[in-house]
């Protein structure tokens, strides 16, 4: 063992080890000051690379728009008119005191379009229905003047049933438009019981840009908060939604659960790790290596990144327990070669040359699992590849490198005693463990067969249908439960009828984008299940026909005049009179737009007409996987007639692309993943034989795993699918500790490898489940999901590792003595 190379380099540490820790300590200073300036992003497109068409889209529609979010005040009443004066002076207010510099508009009332179109209703029908209004009145008024006549008498039978005049059918195909202005209270944006008033406000910028987010947020809620809602009535609350209060609320809860999780999670594998070593010594000397390694991890993130996105920013606590593995197994051969009574210098070099192996394989496979996320087409992915092949490797270097160098100048300052090292912790881990690998193999080997055949046939059936259907799942539970996702929704369901961030396609010109929405309506009315509800552009405000609507209203006003409505009964005589009010009309010209609708089509540079607005059906949630994705293969790309393909984008396309590639590169990345964890198997033993010895307890662990996803319901997203390339490594990791000791034994003593490398490899896996465990205290669910995935995977990792893997070389090595004999 003298001359393996890692027992010489650990005495060279040793000697020089006050020089390597002060240059060590110096790295980690100018991590911590690195990882200090690491960014963080709740924006969907970051998860996406930046030359996907969805993505280009959007940042063409920022440039050329500005954004399509808003931010909206929902006021909560019992006394309308009290809420009512509230808003008067509150939107006063804010465009008051507020800069354009942050708001380009605020709605509340929509007094001018209700008038507009109720004035002009009647330009925006049909020819075809003004023709049958003219009819129907033709017929009724004949009637009256024919057949209410003394002197007329009825020879024919025409009389005998009157045709009446009813235009029911005609108004009820254009309520439910109609009702888009009729609802309001007063024109306020109200819900039909008048108990939640809407003020939005649009801001300027970009939406997914957190920090113009905040900054606005920053502007308006001081000038909210200064006016005091209850000076108007005590029964007025406040609330805030829309895109912006959204991606801020998402944004914090990122901020806190990065913060909570990972502090957590140091402080629980900290408090394991006293509760095994029982030496304030040992916890000091772990606790400092896997700070150290979690600094330099994301101190060179920085550099390579430069920013953490929602699905990144949490990986602290994972790193940390993960990269613990290494530094657990090698302390644990340590205080067993101090035990031996070994001198300290020794004892670390014995201890490196024995796991440097193993711990390289290990880590290194664990890094290749992770680095196999890179091949996925999503920046996300390969953030986290990153931050977690760069934490395995790192966590090896702060082994072998760092730790020996930190023991030393402890064993100088203050010699630890052999007889002060425990080993109940030990004990305790592996004394059921041993006991049942060591006298009941064979039923072992069994149950375990057979839980492998019903893993296989449960894996089937959920990977037949693994992945999340509804993704409202994975979104923050106080945001839905009672934040602005829970008020956006009510706001949908009571206020307004048409979602406020629609999917937005820029056309080149106004010709153009008409033609646009005519494809998209013919889409919708070709297909019963499409998900769009109405496409608008500024034209779709300027009735077409109007000549022949107004030379039809002029032929009813003709059949209006005169006598002939004297003989219409009182209340036929105020429906003729409400239609007659409207007929008093002319063509409507672009600038007869109300300046309200007008405006939502005008671009940051003035130019006017060429924005089409696609609005989904808000009965058919996109967050629901089949209509997010339908939504997107309607709206995504549209044909024109003269070849050209026109894209979009908004939200819900992006949503749609994630959820696209993950399902996409999923099994390519777990492939990927097999097979590089089985190379890296074949450079450490250089036999494949063997490889295939310590490969197989993770096959058999992922038939438990999709058995165990089947029955507790938890399906894959786009954030918990990183769990399966990690469950590769880990798994991996742990068969690897256990087989390279076994090989390492003389007498192949299999309860002895469990006491010794086996307690340390449960007391990973501890770490890790801890790692796992802090996330289900996230406020996001999306967090909470990943970590009951990654705990479902720890338990298979650490049960084929510690029972399935021993049992193998027990019964092996039983045969081979029985062929000795």
């Amino acid at each position: 063992m003298g001359n393996h190379p890692a027992y010489r380099l650990t005495l060279l540490l040793q000697r020089r080890a006050a020089l390597f820790l002060a240059l060590w300590f110096l790295v980690t200073a100018a991590a911590l000051f690195a990882t200090s300036r690491l960014r963080m992003t709740a924006n969907l497109s970051e998860l996406l690379p930046k030359n996907l068409q969805s993505v280009l889209d959007l940042d063409e529609l920022n440039h050329r728009v500005g954004g399509a979010g808003n931010f909206i005040v929902a006021i909560e009443n019992e006394d309308l008119p009290a809420a009512q004066r509230y808003a008067d002076a509150l939107v006063e207010k804010i465009q008051k005191e507020i800069s354009p510099e942050f708001i380009r508009y605020v709605e509340y009332r929509n007094n001018d379009q209700r008038d507009f179109f109720e004035k002009n209703k009647y330009l925006y029908a049909e020819v075809e229905d003004l023709e049958q209004i003219h009819d129907r009145l033709k017929r009724k008024i004949e009637f009256e003047i024919t057949c209410k006549n003394a002197l007329f008498f009825d020879l024919t039978g025409q009389c005998k049933k009157d045709p009446g005049f009813d235009m029911s059918d005609i108004q009820k195909k254009y309520h439910r438009e109609e009702g888009r202005y009729d609802q309001f209270h007063d024109g306020y944006f109200t819900s039909a019981d008048g108990k939640l008033l809407a003020i939005v406000v649009k801001p300027t910028g970009d939406p997914s840009a957190i920090v113009h987010v905040r900054d606005f947020l920053k502007t308006i809620r001081p000038v909210i908060a200064s006016l005091d809602p209850a000076s108007f009535h005590p029964s007025l609350k406040i609330h805030f939604t829309g895109s912006y209060a959204q991606a801020d609320e998402e944004y914090s809860a990122m901020v806190r659960d990065a913060a909570f999780t990972g502090m957590l999670a140091l402080v629980l594998i900290l408090a394991i790790l006293f509760f095994y070593y029982r030496s304030v010594r040992m916890i000091a000397f772990v606790g400092l290596a896997l700070f150290c390694s979690l600094a330099w991890t994301y101190g060179l993130a920085y550099v390579l990144i430069g920013v953490l996105t929602s699905q990144t920013a949490f990986m602290g606590s994972i790193v940390l327990g993960n990269s613990a593995n290494n530094v657990i197994v090698f302390l644990a051969r340590y205080l067993e070669e101090r035990k031996r009574d070994f001198s300290s210098q020794e004892a670390l070099a014995r201890a490196a040359a024995a796991t440097i192996g193993a711990s390289f394989a290990s880590a290194f496979t664990a890094a290749a699992a992770f680095g196999v996320l890179a091949i996925a087409d999503m920046r996300a992915y390969r953030q986290f590849a990153v931050i977690g092949a760069i934490g395995m490797v790192l966590s090896w270097v702060a082994t072998h490198f760092f730790l020996p160098c930190l023991l030393a100048a402890g064993e100088r300052i203050k010699p630890l005693s052999p007889s002060a090292i425990s080993e109940r912790g030990a004990k305790n881990l592996t004394g059921w463990v041993v006991h049942l690998v060591t006298k009941h193999p064979k039923r072992l080997a069994l149950l375990g067969a057979f839980l492998t055949a019903s893993g296989i046939v449960g894996s089937l059936v959920f990977w037949s249908d693994p992945y999340e259907h509804d993704y409202s799942n994975i979104r923050t539970a106080r945001s839905l439960r009672s934040g602005s996702g829970f008020w956006n929704r009510k706001l949908m369901d009571e206020v307004f009828d048409l979602s406020l961030t629609p999917n937005v396609i820029l056309a080149e010109n106004r010709e153009e984008a008409n033609q646009i929405r005519e494809v998209l309506l013919a889409r919708r009315d070709a297909d019963p299940t499409s998900v769009i509800d109405t496409v608008r552009t500024l034209d779709s405000f300027i009735p077409e026909r109007q000549g022949e609507k107004l030379e039809w209203m002029g032929k009813i006003r003709k059949l209006l005049e005169g006598q002939a409505v004297k003989f219409l009964s009182k209340d036929q005589r105020a429906e003729i009179d409400r239609i007659k009010g409207g007929f008093d009309l002319k063509p409507i010209q672009e600038e007869d737009i109300p300046q309200s609708v007008r405006r939502h089509f005008v671009e940051l540079d003035g130019s006017v007409g060429k924005i089409v607005y696609v609005f989904p059906n808000n009965e058919k949630f996109l967050w629901i996987v089949e209509n997010g994705l339908k939504f997107a293969d309607e709206v995504q790309h549209v044909p024109l007639q003269n070849g050209k393909i026109v894209t979009g984008s908004g939200e819900g396309v992006v949503f749609a692309d994630i959820v696209r590639l993950v399902h996409r590169a999923g099994p390519t990345i777990l492939v990927a993943a097999f097979v590089c964890v089985y190379f890296f198997l074949l450079l450490e033993f250089r036999n494949p034989l063997r490889g295939l010895v310590v490969f197989l307890p993770m096959i058999v662990a992922f038939s438990w795993l999709g058995l165990l996803m089947l029955v507790t319901g938890v399906r894959l997203t786009f954030l918990n699918f990183l769990v399966l390339p990690m469950a590769v490594g880990i798994s991996i990791d742990y068969s690897i500790h256990i087989f390279h000791r076994y090989s390492l034994e003389k007498d192949k003593n299999v309860g002895h490898v469990l006491r010794t490398t086996g307690a340390a490899v449960i007391l990973c896996s501890l770490t890790v489940t801890t790692g796992y465990a802090v996330l289900l205290l996230a406020q996001s669910r999306a967090i909470v999901n990943f970590g009951k995935l990654g705990l479902l995977a720890e338990i298979c990792a650490l049960s084929t590792a510690i029972l399935f893997t021993p049992t193998v070389l027990s019964l092996r090595g039983s045969k081979g003595e029985k062929r000795e004999a």
